[in-house]
């Protein structure tokens, strides 16, 4: 890998619980896609797992109760829970089991009825990425490089539950029908390969490679592992490779394997919290649980001297104490605020080029984004930054390149966003003028023709009046004739 930076990562802490929220605020939609339909209303009571939305439509994820309690509220984004006493233990409801044989359809409605997404923070619904390869038989990629050097919730998950989150790697082989599975660990976690190497041989897997990744951040990025399998440059957010891959996170796995085995949607999730002293501790937390419980129950001192961060140490963004836990929170951050950077002017250092993975020039991406500059920024390749934040990191002058690399991307979005609906528009104004000078032009084509016969049958009808008229005169005549004509000898004497 070009690039990257090397940093000092925390080591995992056992997985501990949170005590019960008294109320849980579940978000409708967690997922990259549209949010599936409410199917309860307020006043009813739900247990652990109870769906409270669903759809057939697959980009739809489902989610569901994460403790069981009674809906107090139903808003446009979320569904609010009351808690009861006995609402921690898991219950499954109405669960259908997997029929069997298990057929990759099967996997596939079965993971998302369990509201399963992608818990490396993207949140990519399962079901939909298993379907978009349902014709392929691709190589399965399994990250369980955490590069991130302050997140370590799947290295402790790793560390508890290898067996599981294996037979969870087994699973998803079989629901994607990979002929080759590669799992990527990372260098100096206590989970080295030859512990790998055994749970892989543990779990039955077949065609099933570990590889070991140096500790440079940002090695366990999806692009750059698509890019060591493929041996050639992946591009983000290009699924089309090839040959086919498809990409898991290690807790997605384990998710998988407690969806099969016990029936159990996606509820809750491990997540790595570091309070205000830097400690960094891994729970596993109901989805819904608020931001204000987790931090009494870390016994925080006044949080609003606090600020809150979701993600690690280098993709962070901030989050307020409204907020909730969500499937796709791998790392909560409570931290004392700090006072603001000084900002100075680029000096062309060119320590950010050198730390880029994607081999970009954040530089002249900073210069051209400044100036709002689109052409340059597109021929720049802006779209393939994966916001790791490495040039932030060693720019001595302290500049927010990301945060001016995300509003760039923004705004090209929106611009391009506007140039296909001006597009589209302009395709249907058109089509409709077209259709317009078709209707014209067949209702002139109908005039015509009305015309042409109308005309064709008065002049039928002034010609049949002709001719009666000199049928009549003739026959009037050749009456006349015969009444004036005398009397022949012959006829006298006839008469006689």
């Amino acid at each position: 890998m070009h690039g990257g930076l090397k940093l000092q990562h925390r080591p995992a802490s056992d997985i501990e619980t949170l005590p019960t929220p008294p109320t849980l605020r579940i978000p409708i939609q967690q997922h990259q896609g549209p949010a599936a339909p409410v199917i309860v209303t307020v006043g009813e009571s739900v247990v652990c797992g109870q769906p409270l939305s669903m759809s057939t439509d697959l980009r739809q994820v489902p989610v569901h109760a994460s403790l069981g309690g009674t809906v107090t509220d139903i808003s446009r984004t979320d569904i609010t829970i009351t808690t009861n006493d006995s609402c921690a233990t898991w219950q499954p409801w109405q669960a259908s089991p997997l029929p069997n044989p298990h057929t990759q359809q099967s996997y596939i409605n079965h993971f998302h009825q369990r509201g399963l997404v992608g818990l490396g923070g993207a949140c990519f619904p399962v079901a939909a990425k298993i379907d978009a390869h349902k014709n392929t038989t691709p190589t399965l990629v399994i990250n369980a490089a955490e590069c991130d050097p302050d997140i370590c919730c799947d290295e402790a998950l790793l560390q508890q539950c290898g067996a599981a989150v294996f037979d969870g790697v087994a699973i998803a082989m079989q629901a994607t029908a990979a002929s080759r599975c590669v799992v990527f660990i990372e260098q100096g976690k206590k989970t080295d390969t030859a512990a790998m190497q055994k749970l892989v041989s543990d779990a039955g897997l077949h065609n099933t490679d570990v590889v070991a990744v140096p500790a440079i951040y940002p090695s366990g990025a999806e692009t750059q592992m698509l890019s060591h399998v493929s041996g050639q440059r992946v591009a983000r957010n290009s699924y089309n490779t090839s040959p086919p891959m498809i990409s898991f996170n290690i807790g997605t796995c384990y998710a998988m394997s407690q969806s099969i085995a016990a029936g159990q949607p996606l509820v809750a999730r491990i997540t790595t919290v570091i309070d205000h002293n830097s400690r960094a501790r891994n729970f596993s937390i109901p989805i819904g649980t608020p931001l204000s419980h987790l931090a009494a129950s870390l016994g925080l001192p006044d949080t609003t001297a606090l600020e809150i961060f979701s993600g690690g140490r280098m993709m962070r963004r901030e989050i307020t104490l409204n907020s909730v836990v969500t499937k796709s929170h791998n790392c909560i951050e409570f931290t004392v605020a700090q006072p603001p950077v000084s900002v100075r002017e680029c000096i062309r250092c060119g320590l950010c080029a050198d730390a880029c993975p994607e081999k970009l020039q954040p530089q002249q991406l900073y210069i051209n984004a400044k100036a709002h500059n689109e052409s340059a920024l597109v021929a720049l390749n802006l779209n393939s930054c994966i916001e790791c934040r490495c040039c932030d990191h060693v720019c001595p002058s302290k500049l927010p390149l990301t945060a001016l690399y995300q509003q760039a991307k923004t705004d090209l979005a929106v611009k391009h966003r506007s140039k296909l609906d001006a597009d589209i528009a302009k395709q249907r104004f058109d089509k409709r003028a077209l259709r317009l000078q078709r209707l014209e032009a067949q209702k002139a084509d109908r005039l015509a023709a009305k015309k042409d016969t109308l005309s064709n049958k008065k002049s039928t009808s002034t010609l049949n009046k002709k001719q009666l008229i000199e049928q009549a005169l003739q026959r009037a005549q050749a009456k006349k004739q015969h009444i004036a004509a005398p009397a022949s000898p012959t006829n006298r004497e006839a008469d006689q």
